[in-house]
């Protein structure tokens, strides 16, 4: 046989097992669209409160390499048609479409969208008569579903009636939305981009943001979530409603984790800030990482978004609470500012918090360092946040006077000390164990209850 007769016979049966894998998946998907529409609808309304989102299928005509079907999306009460057109559904598993978008692991469907002038006119007339959003969902053989989005940049003014509302301008820039999740809905993950935002009413307030991210990620099966939230720049000035200064923040980053364990609810949160700028003030840029551990739920009932992971926490077991504040660190031009601390309490609820019992506190750890020079720039930069400099005479004026008010209040405390080599503030270091007889303040040991007489319980 002819080396070229042979590559012709491979070539043909490896084209009709795709051709067979294609129409086997169409079938799948014919068959499951129903459960899938349903299982997404149901999701969708579980994740909000505001509308009831009804989504449906009809007319379906199989191919071999696609499904055509028509879909309407509907949001309730008032019926409002989010979306009512033919759409097509590419068969695995190599779709395409999936392969144009860059996309080479096998998928049992890939299934591309974009909005029609026919659907809003408005938004495609804003849109520079485009489709305002393009998108596309896609379902691996693994029964992972994602759906992405993503809008193109426009601007909204209250002089169209149908934004008067905003009573002044609202520019958005590119939107990124996608939603990742099993079938099962057991681990989803949510994410939103925006490159820009600018919204600025006729009054003068306005807000401006630049890179907004933002992931989710939540495990309803091991009751937990995460988040991660970034923003490059946000822009706040409201002095017409609130009469208070410009806001800058500059590379704001803000992470949290959050589970339900059997010792109670345990959590982490890291914030960072490279700049704030107050009115015309440089505040200066700062830290804080946390965490927490057996954490009585009743502390967060008000978040009703997490109503399903505090419903799931059994606080029976809850012997103790660890509250650690890993670092707090602030920067100005003055210098810095450290605290950090650690405490272990015991039966710690909303019921118990303001009970002066020092025996429920298993350990104290604290470590304060706070230059009065730091906390007198932060503190007139606060009182004059228009001013274009803080003088060196505004400075000590307010240095003298928060040393005269601490010393006031804290002149008798062992528990502080206000200089620390050439510094002046205040400084405190402190180590108490509920089973050790000795209390280490400021490097020095002291019975305990000679510290407990000076906590005045």
């Amino acid at each position: 046989m002819k080396k070229s007769t042979l590559a012709i016979g491979v070539i043909a049966i490896l084209g009709l097992g795709y051709v067979g894998i294609a129409w086997h998946t169409g079938n799948v998907i014919e068959a499951e669209l129903d459960n899938t529409l349903k299982n997404i609808t149901k999701q969708v309304n579980n994740l909000q409160n505001d509308v009831e989102v009804q989504i449906t299928h009809s007319n379906d005509e199989k191919g071999i390499f696609s499904t055509k079907t028509h879909i309407k999306i509907i949001a309730q009460p008032d019926p409002i048609t989010l979306y009512d057109d033919d759409i097509i559904i590419h068969h695995g598993p190599f779709p395409l479409a999936a392969l144009k978008q860059g996309t080479f692991s096998p998928q049992m469907a890939w299934l591309e969208y974009q909005g029609t002038e026919k659907s809003n006119p408005i938004l495609w007339k804003l849109a520079g008569n485009r489709s305002f959003v393009n998108g596309h969902i896609n379902l691996s053989y693994s029964n992972n579903l994602t759906f992405n989005m993503t809008t193109q940049p426009i601007v909204l003014s209250d002089e169209d009636l149908i934004y008067q509302f905003l009573e002044g301008k609202l520019e958005l820039g590119q939107i990124n939305y996608e939603v990742s999740s099993n079938l099962d809905y057991e681990k989803p993950s949510f994410s939103i981009f925006i490159d820009n935002l600018n919204y600025k009413r006729h009054d003068g307030d306005e807000i401006k943001l630049k890179n907004l991210k933002v992931d989710n990620k939540i495990d309803y099966q091991n009751y937990s979530f995460e988040a991660q939230n970034r923003v490059d720049d946000l822009f706040i000035n409201l002095k017409a409603n609130t009469n208070k200064p410009t806001i800058v923040l500059k590379n704001f980053i803000m992470d949290y984790k959050l589970a339900n364990k059997t010792t109670g609810l345990e959590g982490d949160m890291d914030i960072a800030i490279d700049a704030v700028n107050y009115g015309k003030q440089q505040m200066g840029n700062g830290t804080l990482e946390l965490n927490v551990q057996g954490l009585d739920k009743s502390f967060l009932d008000d978040y009703t978004q997490i109503s399903w992971l505090l419903d799931s926490a059994n606080n029976s077991n809850i012997t103790n609470t660890k509250i650690d504040i890993k670092k707090f660190h602030w920067h100005n031009a003055s210098g810095d500012f450290n605290f950090s601390a650690l405490v272990d309490i015991a039966n710690l609820n909303q019921m118990t918090i303001y009970d002066r019992d020092i025996d429920k506190i298993n350990q104290l750890s604290i470590n304060l360092e706070a230059p009065f020079a730091v906390m007198a720039r932060f503190m007139s930069q606060i009182e004059a946040p228009e001013s274009e400099q803080i003088t060196d005479n505004q400075l000590q004026k307010t240095n003298n006077n928060l040393q005269l008010m601490t010393q006031m209040a804290l002149s008798r405390s062992p528990l502080v000390t206000f200089k620390k080599g050439n510094t002046s503030g205040i400084f405190s270091e402190l180590d108490y164990l509920k089973s050790n007889d000795q209390v280490t303040i400021n490097g020095n040991k002291i019975s305990k209850q000679e510290f407990l007489n000076n906590l005045n319980f």
